[in-house]
């Protein structure tokens, strides 16, 4: 795995955390640009790709959720997470693209913690 510029870890950290807020707070297109932000520094991180597909996921783009989850596992195949929300994102958008389909998507909740 490739190391992370060490430069651009307080900055990433800056963002992750800051997408962690919005998260916290519900607001997951401003996460999605947090985690975004903090992947351009640290492009190999399967945590911000983990995290960014779980806020894809909440807004309903799931074509970028499946992409997400699908680098996070290439990074990291031991997660077990990006497996099991990549399924769910597959389900749901085979769902949406079936004609006359009228998915409601449930929202995942986060409790007292951003760690998923």
């Amino acid at each position: 795995m490739p190391i992370p510029n060490v430069t651009a870890a307080p900055t990433a950290a800056f963002h992750l955390n800051k997408g962690a807020v919005f998260i916290e707070s519900g607001d997951f297109e401003w996460a999605v640009d947090a985690f975004t932000s903090e992947l351009n520094l640290i492009p190999n991180y399967v945590y911000g790709h983990q995290i960014r597909g779980f806020s894809y996921y909440q807004t309903g783009q799931y074509r970028l959720t499946i992409a997400d989850f699908n680098q996070a596992i290439q990074l990291g195949p031991g997660y077990a997470f990006a497996f099991s929300r990549r399924g769910l994102a597959c389900d749901h958008f085979r769902t949406l693209t079936k004609p006359g389909s009228t998915l409601k998507r449930p929202v995942l909740r986060i409790t007292n913690s951003v760690h998923l």
